[in-house]
């Protein structure tokens, strides 16, 4: 900034870009930019207006743009004219012609959905609008003294924002853009058209944001996601966790970019990817009666050679993998129900795969088992199923390759699998940290163990230093009898407790406990 004649240093703000001022001080304000369109007009002037709910603006004070300031592109406001009083604020350009002329487009936030940056029919253009406030002494805010005004609002209103909030605004701008079948880019929808007001209370973390933060905040999200567009097709996500810093960083910012960003680059990939020509696997019979004879007699088709889902394994696994990179829309195999009529025409394919989910949610097939939730009816998610981990012998685990494969076909095909389930499935699937809303999810029960032992206490029990415990333990010190009108069984000492500790001291052995015992004897 300028150094006035006091030697201090001059607050600059910015018509484009306002930043937040103190009161009672003054500032320069520059108009860089927009000389040429004041030129035509006589007498123009620059007014500073008091935002207020129900109570209409108030005019602060105005300067009158001569000559000198429209070649400098800039005017001083004095302290006698800055605010005085903390509240909203913007600057108005105003003119004494009733058409403002031709105006280039600018993005920025405005302070409301209803007001507009140009005003036509009243001669005025206004900023966007600007804090007047005590200065908060931080780190940050010494840091900004350099920053323009346009950026300003966005690294200081960044305190604001957590990944929790700027993931549910990723997910509120997802949201409207799929309504409105566009883009979330710069160009599409540009941030002065967000108007998140009807959407907020799904989102509570941004819930008391102004729109003019979520605004400008959207604004960064949508440069954010304009650099990554350009560095997802170099990194390489199939590394594992803590190899690639770079990719690790683009994962854990994997809530903050949007579904159009992602989608492109899935689409891009599956399209390059995609199997040359129209391959398919040929005809494919199934019989049905075999599989509906197993499910009669409540067997499980352990080898995998009886329902409609090993049928078709044993038919397609051995394959060329690339056989199942079809496109959108295409059948790889046209299907046979062997004893009835019928011609593929795509309702016998969808048919096939509709069965053959039910049979992977079943006991006919032993890969999957319902979750704990369901076995136990107890919590939510009751309908989830999970992978059986006894499944683990070699075809078990050459038929979940498969599944794999036909999961891979279903979403380029998009003739989706009808499967349950629960987030501690896919999330490995993806990469995705597993939580414990993922394990409650599907075995309460389990859960609510686990915590009732992290936050169990030991019982203390007093015994004579010369009498004997009248406990037989294990290896482990745990009690697996108790002598009959001992000690111990009138303290109310119990099967399966386990000793840790004597007179404060720490026992993990036999050894170590009739050490500690002899001590205590001792003393």
């Amino acid at each position: 900034g300028r150094k006035p004649a006091d030697g201090k240093r001059e607050v600059r703000t910015s018509f484009l870009w306002p930043m937040d001022l103190e009161p009672k001080n003054g500032f320069y304000l520059d108009l860089a930019g927009m000389s040429d369109m004041l030129k035509p007009h006589l007498n123009p002037y620059v007014a500073i207006y008091c935002l207020r709910e129900g109570k209409g603006d108030s005019e602060v004070s105005r300067i009158t743009l001569g000559a000198e300031a429209m070649a400098d592109e800039g005017l001083t406001w004095d302290s006698s004219k800055a605010p005085k009083t903390y509240g909203t604020y913007e600057f108005r350009l105003i003119t004494n012609q009733q058409n403002f002329g031709k105006t280039k487009k600018m993005y920025f936030a405005s302070s409301s959905s209803n007001r507009s940056h140009l005003n036509q029919n009243a001669g005025t253009q206004t900023s966007p609008t600007f804090r007047v406030r005590e200065k908060v002494k931080d780190a940050l805010s010494d840091g900004l003294a350099s920053v323009p005004g346009g950026f300003y609002h966005i690294a200081y209103d960044a305190k604001a924002f957590s990944l929790a909030a700027d993931s549910q605004l990723v997910a509120c701008v997802d949201r409207i853009c799929d309504k409105k079948s566009i883009d979330a880019t710069i160009k599409k929808f540009p941030p002065n058209d967000f108007n998140p007001t009807p959407h907020l209370i799904h989102y509570p973390d941004i819930e008391n944001c102004t729109t003019t933060q979520l605004q400008i905040r959207l604004l960064t999200l949508q440069l954010l996601n304009r650099s990554v567009t350009n560095l997802l097709p170099m990194l390489d996500f199939s590394v594992k966790q803590g190899m690639s810093r770079l990719t690790d960083t683009v994962r854990a910012l994997r809530t903050l970019i949007f579904w159009s960003t992602k989608n492109k680059l899935w689409m891009s990939a599956l399209q390059d990817t995609q199997a040359s020509g129209h391959s398919r696997m040929g005809n494919v019979q199934i019989n049905r009666f075999r599989s509906n004879r197993l499910k009669s007699q409540g067997k499980c088709d352990v080898r995998g050679t009886r329902t409609c889902f090993g049928q078709l394994f044993r038919k397609l696994n051995k394959m060329d993998v690339a056989l199942f990179r079809a496109g959108k829309g295409m059948r790889v195999w046209k299907t046979e129900f062997a004893g009835e009529g019928g011609i593929d025409a795509g309702g016998l394919y969808r048919e096939l795969i509709f069965v053959m989910c039910q049979e992977l949610q079943s006991p006919q097939l032993p890969l999957f088992i319902l979750c704990p939730n369901g076995r136990e009816q107890i919590g939510q998610n009751r309908h989830k199923w999970v992978p059986n981990p006894s499944a683990v012998e070699p075809l078990h685990l050459s038929m979940y390759e498969f599944l794999g494969k036909l999961m891979g076909l279903a979403i380029r095909t998009t003739s989706l699998l009808s499967l349950d389930l629960p987030s501690i499935v896919w999330k490995p699937l993806i990469g995705a940290e597993i939580e414990e809303s993922d394990v409650v999810a599907i075995d309460r029960l389990s859960f609510k163990l686990i915590e009732n032992m992290q936050t169990m206490e030991p019982k203390t029990f007093s015994f004579a230093a010369d009498s004997p415990l009248g406990l037989d333990l294990d290896n482990k010190l745990r009690v697996v009898g108790i002598m009959p009108g001992s000690q111990a069984e009138k303290n109310g000492l119990k099967r399966r407790m386990k000793i840790i500790e004597v007179a404060g001291v720490k026992v993990d052995s036999k050894a170590s406990l009739g050490e500690q015992l002899a001590r205590c004897k001792k003393a």
